[in-house]
């Protein structure tokens, strides 16, 4: 009897049953559409959102451009506009004949998009249906076409949109910029970069984002079909402000000049990288900095060991400190010394040299005893005493992110004995390319270290804002005396020391190799850092230059063979393009009858047919079409021009293209300095040459 059910209780548990089992389906199905519709179909839920949402966008402001020494753009920005027509403006009262200007509009448009496959019909037939619809809004000529500023103001030119918006119903939508850099790779390290969001993110970009990014507007648009937006109302729009303008020192032909080399130089010694600056002594501009690749500013962003650069900065804190005198000689013990357990070797062995000999020679061992027996129980000391020449201060160039000049202390625990000697003679210290410029710079200022200026004004809209001057870093470096050494030490290490090879007959420079050994990974390696810092001319420095050469493997490595030749070549180049022009006159004797010297054949026959004369025919030979030809009392006399191929010819008087004809039959190369015809050769007239050896030849008259 206590198990009888009754059969009305058991069809009232089947139905909760039921009930239970569809509420249980029926929030399983609702849990399935939720994450239908959060999952699989959000995208698409959003892109109808999209389409029709009202919002407020960004107009993009106009970057500032980056200008050189003389205006010339560096670094602009080009803006691209969509353009739209709103047919509803135009007014029969303001036309005198509006059909016949419509008209005219639409053959100018048909003529202008003919090879987009818009003709004059699609035109007439796209503002028929605008006006027929009361379109406000219709795109020139498909959606997805965007103008540059130039197309973009040919076309505002057209008949009735050159009414303006308000009666020629042009619209004009600003809908980017590119940033673009018109001198391509030149300096574009320093110029910088920007980053995804128009932000600067590197460089000059970087430094001065705020001045040329401008201050961006904003407008009410709504999203239409096809991911277009269209501008709803003028009154909610505010007006970008765009950005100002920088102009900096950089001087477009010096730069060109500094790039070039530091690239050959780079390439001929097979290296890892390389640096070069050029900076105008006084006002401390820098006129040119390359990085070769342009892939990092190695020039302001990179620390290393200077070596040999650096015993300057030794010789003055020695001799300002008087432990050691100027006129002093001191034995350099045959190029070989041992501090504890290391070696120290000089490039050549030298038996006894005086304090200035040892600087002109790169005497480690000089240099390194000086120090070390002075300075090895308080070596302290001469960290503080280096630190008054100003060695260690950093540039502070208007670049973000230079890194502090690094210098190796007793209290670290990687100091030991070997640590001061090596100090002296440019290891254990890193300083930038830029910062030991900076400390030459301020040699060939007279003592006085300034900063190096990048930037030298802030344009709005050509209207000077803001002016930029150098300021002074540390006033003077060392007294007057000091100085005066280190000058003619400087000059003697190019006129009879290791970078005699630069030595120039026409103008003096004044430098300082360098050359050290690369630490990677814990370890010196045989990879070599060659390296030439200085200035020209000596006796009135115009410029400071520091080339720097990382890892060549051409054979060479030392500072004289590697980095000087590239100073040189900057040198000569920009020497005979500035304002000291201090070559030697040439004298040529002007005779009453043209006379011919040295000439091509069809040069000469070209001369003396103005002057009215025949030039008779002469044999041609192998190796010379050139002639010595002269006019004497009306009759022309000539003789071919020989040379021997194994010899070097004289080519005083030729023009550079003449002289490249005769050289490539030799099988030289030849590098020009100055303009004009050759009055001097770096290589003797007979003096026996090699192919592919490279000739140097002075320009003038």
């Amino acid at each position: 009897m206590n198990n009888f059910i009754p059969r009305a209780g058991i069809i009232h548990y089947t139905r909760v049953y039921i009930v239970f089992s569809l509420c249980i389906i029926f929030g399983i199905l609702i849990l399935g559409k939720v994450l239908k519709l959060q999952i699989w179909d959000k995208e698409k839920l959003l892109s109808l959102e999209n389409q029709k949402r009202v919002y407020t966008k960004v107009i993009q402001a106009d970057r500032g451009s980056i200008l050189s020494d003389d205006g010339s753009l560096l670094a602009t920005s080009l803006s691209y506009y969509r353009l739209a027509v709103d047919i509803t403006v135009l007014r029969e009262q303001n036309f005198i004949n509006l059909e016949d200007s419509l008209e005219a509009l639409c053959t100018k448009l048909g003529e202008h998009f003919k090879k987009e496959g818009f003709s004059r019909e699609y035109f007439q037939n796209l503002f028929y249906e605008a006006k027929k619809s009361k379109d406000r809004h219709v795109y020139l000529p498909i959606v997805n076409r965007l103008f540059d500023y130039n197309e973009m103001k040919q076309i505002s030119a057209f008949p009735i949109f050159n009414r303006g918006r308000y009666e020629g119903g042009l619209i004009i939508e600003k809908e980017n910029s590119k940033r673009f850099y018109p001198m391509d790779n030149l300096c574009r390290v320093t110029l910088g970069a920007l980053a995804p969001n128009g932000k600067g993110a590197k460089g000059l970009e970087y430094a001065f984002d705020r001045v040329l990014a401008g201050v961006d507007g904003k407008k009410l648009v709504q999203r239409v079909a096809r991911n277009l937006e269209i501008s709803l109302n003028d009154i909610f729009e505010v007006e970008a402000k765009d950005g100002r303008d920088i102009q900096t020192t950089i001087n477009v032909h010096l730069q060109d000049i500094v790039s070039s080399a530091l690239e050959n130089g780079v390439k001929r010694n097979k290296a890892q990288s390389g640096v070069a600056i050029l900076m105008e002594v006084q006002s401390g501009e820098i006129k040119a900095i390359a990085n070769y690749p342009e892939n990092y500013n190695y020039a302001v962003m990179q620390l290393t060991e200077p070596g040999s650069t650096f015993k300057i900065a030794t010789a003055i804190a020695a001799i300002e400190n008087k432990i050691i005198d100027p006129d002093e000689i001191i034995d350099a013990e045959n190029g070989k010394k041992k501090y504890y357990d290391r070696v120290m070797e000089d490039e050549k062995p030298h038996q006894k040299l005086t304090f200035q000999e040892a600087i002109e020679k790169s005497s480690n061992i000089v240099i390194s005893k000086v120090i070390h027996n002075h300075y090895k129980d308080n070596p302290s000391l001469f960290i503080e005493h280096l630190s008054q020449t100003g060695v260690f201060r950093k540039s502070e160039i208007q670049l973000k992110g230079e890194p502090e000049p690094y210098v190796k202390k007793p209290e670290n625990q990687i100091w030991d004995g070997t640590t001061l000697p090596w100090l002296a003679i440019g290891y254990g210290v890193k300083l930038t390319p830029m910062q030991i410029l900076t400390f030459f710079n301020a040699i060939a200022n007279d003592g006085k270290m300034i900063r190096p200026l990048l930037v030298k004004r802030i344009l709005n809209k050509a209207t000077v804002e803001n002016t930029f001057h150098s300021s002074i870093l540390q006033r003077n470096i060392c007294s007057p005396a000091t100085l005066e050494f280190i000058k003619k030490a400087l000059e003697g290490v190019v006129e009879k020391g290791t970078a005699k090879n630069i030595r120039d007959p026409f103008y003096r420079i004044a430098g300082k190799t360098g050359t050290s050994q690369i630490f990677k990974q814990g370890q010196y390696t045989q990879l070599y850092q060659s390296s030439f810092v200085g200035y020209f001319p000596a006796d009135n420095p115009k410029y400071s230059c520091i080339v720097l050469i990382n890892e060549p493997t051409g054979g060479a490595y030392y500072g004289s063979e590697v980095a000087a030749p590239i100073f040189k070549e900057i040198a000569d180049r920009v020497y005979t393009i500035g304002e000291q022009k201090n070559y030697r006159e040439i004298q040529v004797e002007t005779p009453e009858e043209p006379v011919i010297s040295l000439l091509h054949y069809k040069d000469a026959e070209c001369f003396f047919t103005n002057f009215g004369y025949r030039l008779p025919p002469i044999k041609k030979r192998r190796y010379s079409n050139f002639i010595r030809a002269r006019l004497v009392h009306h009759s022309i006399t000539i003789n071919n021009y020989r040379w021997d191929i194994q010899t070097m010819p004289n080519l005083t008087g030729f023009s550079p293209r003449d002289a490249i004809y005769i050289l490539e039959g030799i099988g030289l190369k030849a590098k020009f300095v100055g303009i004009g015809k050759i009055f001097w050769q770096s290589i003797p007239a007979g003096e026996k040459v090699k192919r592919g050896q490279i000739v140097v030849f002075k320009l003038g008259g």
